[in-house]
């Protein structure tokens, strides 16, 4: 696969994913625009020639110093890992355990390099990977992963939390690979996927189950063929900067979404 960085307002090119028409964008919450802290989310995208498609997004820890480089160097040592990896049956636990510590250890070299301490680039970690016949997911710590199977909304993955309320775990922790949520599944019926951090689940979630009237919309917006890559890039980015989601959310708000062709 070709791991290619989708900026903010663009996702990748039409021609990379036969299979998929990928729509991505992320956008400062309001709360680090009043802070001028900046945004802390990241996300890349990758495909392959015959149509296997990875997304993943990561989203810096508040408490983290370093929290947006940690965040960009997680997704892109992720999806480096990932893209040289076969698929085969039973594998991806494995597959993540690699590559999650090629994450930590890339991590904890920054750290070293900079003179400070791998909690400073303390980072969630998502993944979504579909091939030809498989859909396979990774969560460490919150945000969602949501597919649309036969036309009902399931999520793939599960939040990973900490001991206390409101603690999550990242990818920089030693329990990340014990408390990752895996999935492998197949990919029969399986015609969009949205993968969020959890600046989003206010508006995307009810408790813990999609929300309908948030991913409908969206899924048909990002299946047009009639508008590029770089126009609904931009007016996703639009819509998450719209107070129809700002009044619903300050955090830090990253969505990527793929339709089947």
């Amino acid at each position: 696969m070709t791991a290619k960085p989708a900026p903010k307002a663009q996702a990748d090119s039409e021609g990379a994913a036969p299979l998929w028409r990928v729509t991505a964008a992320s956008a400062t919450g309001a709360s680090h625009l009043r802070s001028a802290r900046g945004n802390d989310d990241a996300y890349l995208c990758a495909s392959s020639p015959s149509g296997t498609l990875l997304l993943a997004a990561a989203d810096g820890a508040g408490s983290a110093r370093q929290a947006a480089a940690g965040a960009k160097l997680a997704v892109r040592v992720a999806v480096e890992s990932l893209c040289r990896l076969e698929v085969e049956p039973g594998s991806w636990p494995s597959r993540v355990a690699v590559a999650v510590s090629r994450v930590r250890r890339q991590l904890d070299a920054l750290a070293t390099r900079e003179q400070g301490e791998l909690r400073d680039y303390a980072c969630t970690l998502l993944l979504l990977l579909a091939t030809d016949s498989q859909l396979l997911g990774c969560q460490i710590g919150d945000g969602a992963i949501v597919v649309r199977r036969h036309g009902l909304l399931e999520r793939v993955t599960r939040p990973q939390h900490g001991r206390y309320a409101g603690e999550t775990l990242f990818a920089t922790g030693a329990e990340a690979l014990r408390g990752a949520s895996l999935t492998e599944a197949a990919l029969e019926g399986v015609d969009a996927l949205a993968l969020f951090t959890d600046g989003l689940e206010p508006v995307a979630l009810t408790g813990e189950t999609p929300f309908a009237p948030f991913f409908e919309p969206l899924f048909g917006f990002a299946a047009d063929a009639d508008r590029g890559a770089l126009e609904r890039g931009r007016a996703l980015e639009g819509f998450l900067t719209s107070e129809r989601v700002r009044s619903r959310t300050d955090d830090d708000l990253t969505l990527l979404l793929a339709t089947h062709r």
